[in-house]
């Protein structure tokens, strides 16, 4: 697979790209769903990759699940939970994008439940989310 400019990783799941402004990288989880835990073990490894090649500590990232068909089956949290954590960690900020109010409810709900909710913030807006990443530090 060729990646075009900025694109770090691409598949049926994810798009990792980096953003041309700002120090930014951007996870959008597109809308296949996953069918079994090894199809998210599979499908997250290489997102995971293309986050360490990067170098966390001196990027923010924003998830983008405005795409994403959720599940929010226990089952499927489950099977998700782990790699949702990895995805965040030593970033230096974290912004997730989601849909609805609904998903906002149900990503704060998760955020809160993996611990990362002082430094991982969700928005409906990705305008908002940006802002945020770009203009505070939420580990300070």
């Amino acid at each position: 697979m060729t990646l075009g400019a900025g694109i770090l990783h691409d598949s049926e799941y994810f798009r990792v790209e980096r953003l041309p402004f700002g120090s930014i990288v951007k996870v959008t989880r597109l809308p296949r769903t996953f069918e079994t835990a090894a199809e998210v073990d599979v499908a997250c490894r290489p997102v995971q990759l293309a986050l360490d090649r990067e170098g966390r500590a001196n990027l923010a990232i924003l998830l983008d699940s405005r795409l994403a068909i959720g599940k929010n089956d226990p089952q499927s949290e489950q099977a998700f939970a782990r790699h949702r954590r990895e995805m965040i960690v030593g970033f230096r900020r974290v912004a997730v994008v989601v849909q609805t109010p609904a998903g906002l409810l149900q990503l704060r709900r998760l955020v809160a439940s993996d611990g990362t909710e002082a430094f991982a913030q969700v928005f409906i807006d990705e305008s908002e989310a940006i802002a945020y990443l770009m203009s505070h530090d939420a580990r300070k």
